[in-house]
């Protein structure tokens, strides 16, 4: 059968359904204000009953954003469980002015999934599309390993520094784990593989490590590579992408996936990029109706959105 390859990237989540649960009703209009003025769709509710109503009722939220401490015997982590238990793609942010409950759940603040108040809007906004946008990652093991291990380095920082990530918390997923460094500053930046797992050699057809991006790759595939760091080094976010190929039966199958996640080394400007990459949904079909619906762009693409700072 004859393919044709594509791959595109998009900068940013679209926009989602939000339920907004706190019984304090200023806290609630804040939140809620700052999710609209994101363009996201904004529901409210006063305690963890009303919000278990509204998320039957409401199939297609997003996004639970729920305050820990609430009246009643429902609180919100109790709601973020009986919650996953029938929908459990739904993203939890949960929010809250305890210093005890935050220090009691350093795991989920270091991976953008709980919120110490009193915080600024512009933080509020960048958990949100943390959340919304990191679907991609969250569906490939591998990905979600290495995106989850980067998250936790970086500890609620923009990124972490290359000294601070340690490769041997990513023992399983070494193959596919690997480094590109950039070697000129922006906005003429090239980059250079530095590492690179045994996977992402053989899926290269060779081992670049040592080579500069656009003198090993060759079509298509530089322009992917290449914008992606770009986009990485100059904007300070993780990025995903994904290979497809479009079969004359209509349907598309996902060959490669890569997140792209930004380092410093020594402080300051990315210096570095950790990217991992994935073959893992080689054989899978996938329509492209289907993955429209999802709101993907070209039928083949995603991104994390950007990090918490």
């Amino acid at each position: 059968m004859q393919l044709s390859h594509f791959s595109c990237r998009v900068q940013r989540s679209e926009s989602g359904v939000v339920l907004v649960v706190d019984d304090d009703d200023d806290v609630r209009d804040f939140v809620t204000l700052c999710v609209k003025s994101h363009g996201h769709e904004a529901i409210e509710a006063r305690d963890g009953q009303e919000a278990l109503r509204t998320l039957h009722q409401r199939p297609d939220i997003d996004l639970l954003l729920t305050d820990v401490k609430m009246p009643g015997n429902l609180d919100g982590v109790l709601l973020g469980r009986e919650a996953a238990r029938f929908q459990p793609r739904l993203k939890v942010l949960h929010i809250t002015g305890a210093p005890e409950i935050v220090e009691a759940n350093a795991d989920l603040v270091a991976q953008g999934r709980m919120l110490e108040k009193p915080f600024r809007p512009e933080q509020l906004l960048k958990h949100i599309d943390t959340l919304l946008g990191r679907w991609a990652a969250d569906r490939n093991s591998v990905l979600k390993q290495v995106y989850d291990y980067w998250l936790a380095a970086a500890a609620g920082r923009p990124y972490p520094d290359r000294s601070e990530f340690d490769p041997s918390g990513l023992r399983g997923v070494l193959p596919y784990v690997g480094l590109i460094e950039s070697i000129d500053d922006q906005p003429d930046a090239r980059f250079r593989y530095r590492l690179l797992g045994q996977a992402i050699i053989d899926g290269l057809g060779g081992n670049p490590t040592g080579q500069v991006a656009d003198d090993f790759l060759r079509g298509s595939y530089t322009d992917g590579v290449i914008g992606a760091c770009k986009t990485v080094a100059e904007e300070h976010r993780p990025v995903y992408t994904a290979n497809a190929y479009l079969g004359s039966d209509g349907a598309a199958r996902l060959s490669t996936e890569r997140v792209y996640l930004p380092l410093s080394v020594g402080g300051g400007s990315i210096r570095q990029i950790l990217i991992a990459q994935s073959f893992q949904w080689l054989r899978q079909r996938i329509s492209v109706t289907e993955l429209e619906r999802t709101g993907e762009r070209r039928a083949d693409c995603a991104a994390i959105g950007p990090h918490p700072n």
